[in-house]
């Protein structure tokens, strides 16, 4: 008994629970999977941590009626999950891979001018952004784990260590101009506030601006019954109709 309170007390101090959709805000919503009680994703116990209190939250999906959108409802704070972040993009090959062919697909269709401004958000440790060095263009990142960002600083991509949000945008725009093009590749689904991220795209993007996103498929993760993909960080689960949905 002594070990379920002093785990409650984790719980409720370093996650909050919400009761609406965080798209359309209805309360429509039905659970769908319940994972049970788990704790973070990604953190490793040392042997002397073994006999601490390990922060467990609940991992239970639902859906929501209105918008279609499958979304965690526990929110563990960002804090806690991303400031120190052990997840490196450029120590995978096939990553590496993919965000060169990616870039150079975007170079070539875009045909971005001189000195244009290409931000990305959740930029982890440049590996896509740099691939756009060397082309006359701007680069950004802005990458809210420390640890990571330092990674980037080291490879010549200018790195900002903040959460994307509309103050960060406005102060990027008033600092740099507007932007040609902004990237978010996977990390739609570790947004709680996915509206006010997109209006901080709204005002960082030129007004012919591109934003990229780049996202996993929930059709894929129920068809292929990919429940290890459900884990805290992700809280949502995008579909086409869920993207789409207009208020």
């Amino acid at each position: 008994m002594q070990v379920q309170n002093s785990v409650r007390s984790v719980v409720r101090s370093q996650s909050t629970r919400r009761e609406t959709c965080r798209v359309c805000g209805s309360r429509r919503l039905s659970l769908i999977l319940d994972l049970g009680i788990s704790p973070l994703a990604n953190r490793f116990l040392r042997s002397e941590q073994l006999n601490q209190d390990e922060p467990t939250f609940p991992l239970d999906v639902f859906v929501c009626a209105d918008c279609s959108l499958v979304q965690l409802l526990e929110v563990v704070d960002p804090e806690l999950l991303f400031r120190d972040y052990v997840y490196v993009s450029g120590t995978s090959e096939t990553m590496r891979a993919h965000f060169a062919r990616f870039a150079e697909a975007l170079i070539q269709r875009f045909a971005f001018p001189p000195d244009a401004l290409v931000v990305e958000v959740a930029s982890n440790d440049g590996t896509f952004l740099g691939n756009f060095a060397g082309r006359g263009l701007r680069l950004i990142g802005v990458e809210p784990a420390v640890n990571i960002a330092e990674i980037a600083r080291r490879r010549g991509i200018e790195s900002i260590t903040e959460f994307f949000s509309e103050d960060v945008a406005e102060r990027l725009r008033a600092e740099h101009g507007p932007a040609a093009c902004v990237l978010a590749t996977n990390v739609f689904a570790h947004l709680d506030d996915v509206n006010g991220f997109v209006r901080g795209l709204d005002r960082l993007l030129d007004a012919e601006g591109i934003f990229v996103l780049e996202n996993s498929y929930v059709r894929d993760m129920l068809e292929q019954l990919e429940f290890d993909s459900v884990y805290h960080e992700h809280l949502s689960y995008f579909s086409v109709a869920a993207v789409s949905f207009q208020n």
